[in-house]
C-alpha cells in the first residue's frame, strides 16, 4: 500500500508537469462562442496588496495586471469592483447573482470547486510564521497553546487546526490589520503568505515584527476563481496564462516586487534541490525498510530527474538513475562493477576519485559547484557526496549532482541588468553634474581671471612687486589645483567599479559627496549640517556608495527647492549602531506623501516631471545598497521633513 502511494504521488507529478509542458493556446469554437457574447465579467479586487488592491480608485497589483493582459489578448470585457467582503464575495460567485464573476486570488479546496472553477496556478509562495522580534519561535511546534492570528475564511486555518497544537486562533479581516495585531501584542505569532505578508510590514514600517520560520503547510498557490456556469472563461483563462512567456510573467511580478521576484526564485533554487534531494534521501530509506522490489525501486530512481549513482567502498558503480544513464549514454545496468575510468576523461576521474576518497575517509558529506567546457561553453553543475556508514566506517557513497547552468546564467543576466541600471542612473545624473562643475568652476575662473588682470595692470604701470606678484601666483596656482581636483572627482565618480575597496571611511565617502554636490547646495542657500562620529574602516564599493549619497542628496536638494524652503537645512549623521553602520539624511522640506512611500524606491516612480526625473535614482540606490552591500535602506517621515536611513554591514 505504501509503495502504491509513492507511485501515485510520482505519476501525479509526471502528470502535473506533462499538463504544464501543454502549448495548445488556440480557442476552440465554444469559447470563440463564449467571447463573442460579450458577457461582462465582473472581478472582486480586495486590498491585499501586492496581489490587488485599489489606488485612488484605479485597480492594480500583480493579479490585475495578469489579468489586464489575458482580457486585452482575448478581448474580454472586464469590470473590476471592490467593496465586496470575502465572505460576500463567495457568495455570490456560488450563487451566481451576476454581482462577482471571478475572484482575482484564491486557494483550492474540495469544497470550493463544487461552485468555482479553478484556473492554473500564477503564482504559488510559501506560508511563514511571523512573530514580534522578542519571541523565540523557530518553527511551528513552538506555538503549541500560543495565540495565532490569521484573515478570516483563510484556508490556512484548516491546515493549523490539523497541526493539532491547541492553538487559539484570532481571527482578523485582513493581513494588515492580523498584523497589527500582532504588532500590539494581541497574538503570538501571525501565520500567512509570505508576499503579502512582506509588503505589509515593510510599507507600514512594522519594524517588531519578524519572520521566523516556514511551516510545513501547502504551498500557498494562488489561482483565478471563476463561477461555475462559465467553464469557457475558465479555459480562455488558463491558455491566456499558459501564452505568456516567462520574460512576460517576470515583467509583472518584478514590476511590482522591484524587479527582485526573478532573483528570489534563484536565490533559493539550490535549497529546493537540496530539499528535494533530502526527499530522495528519505525515499531510499523507505524502500530498504519496507523492502521493495528492484523493479520498483528502479521505477522510483529512475523517475527522480537529477542524477543518482551509487559506489562501493572501492569507488566502482552499484547502480546509477535513468537520468544518470542518459548522460552516459548507456543502460542503468551497464555500469555494474565500472569505474570513472571506463566513462570520463582521466583529469576528471582523478579529481572524482579524491572528492570521493575524502568523503569516504572523513564521513562527512561534501558540497561543490564544478564548471566544464563542452563544445565551446561553459557549464556548471553542483554535487552532493554522502558517505554511506555502518559501525562507524564507510561502506559506500551516494552521490548526487544536477546542472545549473541556466541558473548561473540567470544570475548573472540580473547582475547585467542591475549593472546597467546603475550605468543609466549614472548618465541620466551626467547633466546636473555638468551644471555642477560650472557652479563650482565659476569661483576659482574669477580668482585666477582678477588675478592675471592684477598682473597686467600692474606690469602696464610698471609697478609690480615681486611679493605681490608671487602672491598672484599662487592664488593661480591654488585655484587650478582645485579646478583639477574637481575635474578628478568627477571623473572617478563615472568610472566603472569592478571590486571592493579596502579599509574604507565612510566620512571620507561621504565628504566626497559634499565635494561634488557641496557647491550647488551652496548655490541653493541650503545649509548642510553634518554629525559625524568614528566608525570601523568597512571593505565596499566605494563609488556605488558615493552615488547612493548623491542620489539622496540631489533628491533632498530639489524638494527644498521646489517648496522654496525658507532656511533650508540637509543634516547628515553617521554613527555605529550594534557593529552596524548608519547613515542618516534627513532634510526640513516637509516630508513625502504617505501615499509615496512606498514606491519611493520603486523603478521610473517619480514624482518630479518627466525633464527632472528618471525614476531611477532611489531605486539604484536600494539595489546597490541592498544587493551590492549587502544592507538595509528605508525611509520614513519625521516632524521637519524626510530621512533615509541607510544600514551598512561591518
Amino acid at each position: 500500500m505504501k509503495i502504491q502511494t509513492i507511485l501515485f504521488i510520482i505519476f501525479i507529478s509526471s502528470t502535473f508537469l506533462n499538463a504544464l509542458n501543454t502549448t495548445d493556446t488556440k480557442l476552440n469554437e465554444k469559447e470563440k462562442s463564449w467571447l463573442k457574447q460579450n458577457k461582462k465579467v465582473k472581478i472582486r479586487v480586495a486590498n491585499v496588496p501586492p496581489l490587488h488592491f485599489m489606488e485612488n480608485g484605479v485597480p492594480k497589483g500583480i493579479s490585475v495586471d495578469f489579468m489586464k493582459y489575458i482580457g486585452t489578448k482575448y478581448n474580454i470585457n472586464i469590470e473590476f469592483i471592490h467593496n465586496i467582503p470575502w465572505k460576500d464575495a463567495l457568495s455570490k460567485i456560488e450563487k451566481k447573482t451576476g454581482e462577482v464573476d471571478l475572484l482575482l486570488s484564491i486557494g483550492y479546496s474540495k469544497d470550493r470547486e463544487n461552485f468555482i472553477n479553478f484556473s492554473s496556478e500564477y503564482i504559488e509562495l510559501p506560508n511563514m510564521i511571523y512573530t514580534e522580534t522578542n519571541k523565540p519561535v523557530t518553527s511551528l511546534k513552538d506555538l503549541k497553546d500560543k495565540k495565532v492570528v490569521i484573515e478570516k475564511g483563510f484556508l490556512v486555518r484548516k491546515f493549523i487546526d490539523k497541526a493539532n497544537l491547541n492553538i487559539e486562533i484570532i481571527n482578523a479581516k485582513n493581513t494588515l490589520d492580523a498584523l497589527e495585531q500582532l504588532s500590539n501584542g494581541k497574538a503570538d505569532a501571525y501565520i500567512g503568505d509570505i508576499l503579502i505578508a512582506n509588503y505589509f510590514i515593510e510599507v507600514e514600517q512594522l519594524e517588531n515584527i519578524k519572520m521566523v520560520a516556514p511551516t510545513d503547510f501547502p504551498l500557498h498557490t494562488q489561482f483565478f476563481g471563476i463561477r461555475k456556469d462559465w467553464p469557457e472563461l475558465a479555459s480562455i483563462i488558463n491558455k491566456g496564462l499558459l501564452s505568456m512567456n516567462n520574460d512576460e510573467k517576470q515583467l509583472i511580478k518584478g514590476k511590482w516586487l522591484g524587479g527582485k521576484f526573478e532573483i528570489v526564485q534563484y536565490k533559493h533554487l539550490n535549497e529546493v534541490i537540496v530539499f528535494f534531494i533530502i526527499i530522495i534521501l528519505i525515499i531510499l530509506y523507505f524502500m530498504k525498510k519496507i523492502k521493495v522490489k528492484e523493479e520498483e525501486s528502479n521505477f522510483l530512481l529512475n523517475s527522480i530527474p537529477v542524477n543518482i549513482f551509487y559506489k562501493d567502498k572501492d569507488l566502482n558503480y552499484i547502480k546509477i538513475n535513468q537520468s544518470y544513464a542518459d548522460i552516459l549514454k548507456i543502460k542503468p545496468d551497464d555500469v555494474l562493477g565500472k569505474n570513472d575510468y571506463d566513462f570520463w576523461p582521466k583529469e576528471f576521474v582523478d579529481k572524482y576519485r579524491d572528492d570521493d576518497k575524502n568523503v569516504l575517509n572523513s564521513k562527512e558529506r561534501l558540497e561543490l559547484e564544478e564548471s566544464f567546457e563542452d563544445n565551446g561553453e561553459i557549464h556548471y553543475v553542483n554535487t552532493l557526496k554522502i558517505p554511506i556508514i555502518k559501525d562507524n566506517k564507510s561502506i559506500a557513497l551516494l552521490g548526487i549532482f544536477w546542472d545549473v547552468t541556466k541558473y548561473k546564467k540567470a544570475l548573472e543576466e540580473i547582475k547585467q541588468k542591475d549593472e546597467m541600471l546603475i550605468s543609466q542612473s549614472r548618465n541620466a545624473a551626467m547633466g546636473e553634474m555638468i551644471s555642477m562643475i560650472a557652479h563650482q568652476w565659476r569661483q576659482p575662473l574669477h580668482v585666477i581671471s582678477m588675478a592675471t588682470n592684477n598682473m597686467k595692470a600692474d606690469i602696464e604701470l610698471e609697478a609690480i612687486e615681486k611679493d605681490d606678484f608671487n602672491m598672484y601666483c599662487d592664488d593661480v596656482q591654488k585655484q587650478t589645483i582645485y579646478l583639477s581636483q574637481t575635474i578628478t572627482d568627477f571623473q572617478n565618480f563615472f568610472k566603472p567599479e569592478q571590486s571592493k575597496e579596502i579599509g574604507i571611511n565612510v566620512a571620507d565617502i561621504l565628504n566626497n559627496t559634499l565635494d561634488i554636490i557641496g557647491q550647488s547646495l551652496k548655490n541653493n542657500n541650503i545649509k548642510v549640517i553634518t554629525e559625524f562620529k568614528e566608525v570601523p574602516l568597512i571593505d565596499t564599493y566605494a563609488k556605488e556608495l558615493l552615488q547612493v549619497f548623491i542620489n539622496i542628496l540631489k533628491n533632498s536638494k530639489d524638494a527644498l527647492e521646489e517648496r522654496n524652503k525658507k532656511n533650508s537645512t540637509i543634516k547628515i549623521e553617521l554613527y555605529e549602531e550594534n557593529k552596524f553602520i548608519k547613515v542618516l539624511i534627513s532634510d526640513n522640506a516637509g516630508g513625502i506623501e504617505v501615499k509615496n512611500l512606498d514606491k519611493i524606491f520603486k523603478p521610473y516612480f517619480s514624482t518630479k516631471d518627466v525633464l527632472n526625473g528618471t525614476g531611477l535614482g532611489l531605486h539604484i540606490s536600494k539595489t546597490i545598497i541592498e544587493m551590492h552591500l549587502k544592507g538595509k535602506i528605508k525611509v520614513y517621515n519625521n516632524d521637519e521633513g524626510a530621512v533615509f536611513e541607510i544600514v551598512i554591514p561591518q
